[in-house]
């Protein structure tokens, strides 16, 4: 089972465009316009194994969606989360892949990703 992105911006556009790039780039996704979107996607699609959220969204944030991902979950259900934001405060999450700073080369964020995938695949399949 290969795993796929969620990509998570309030901006439909940004989110559409980072997912077509990741997808270019053999990375599969899948878009959400707000926390409570990606909640609800993760609940109904296990292969999701990377979430890519921006850090300011209205309602509840990037690092609140985080938190709930990261919360109570096992290695077989493993999910990676990356940041994004375009403020220059530090995102404080403990147990986040990482945080990228927009703007950002899609290079840089599928290298991210890719890496996440990999470890996520990893603890999946209890291979640590």
């Amino acid at each position: 089972m290969g795993l796929r992105v969620l990509i998570v911006d309030d901006e439909t556009f940004l989110a559409e465009e980072i997912a077509a790039a990741l997808d270019f780039m053999c990375l599969p996704t899948i878009t959400a316009g707000s926390a409570r979107e990606a909640i609800s996607i993760l609940q109904a699609h296990a292969d999701i194994g990377v979430v890519v959220s921006d850090v300011r969204m209205p309602q509840a944030n990037g690092t609140d969606l985080a938190r709930h991902v990261l919360a109570g979950r096992d290695d077989s259900r493993a999910v990676d989360v990356i940041l994004m934001t375009g403020c220059s405060t530090d995102v404080d999450v403990t147990g986040i892949a990482g945080c990228i700073g927009k703007p950002f080369l899609v290079e840089d964020l599928a290298a991210m990703v890719g890496k996440s995938i990999e470890s996520v695949s990893l603890r999946r399949n209890g291979r640590t």
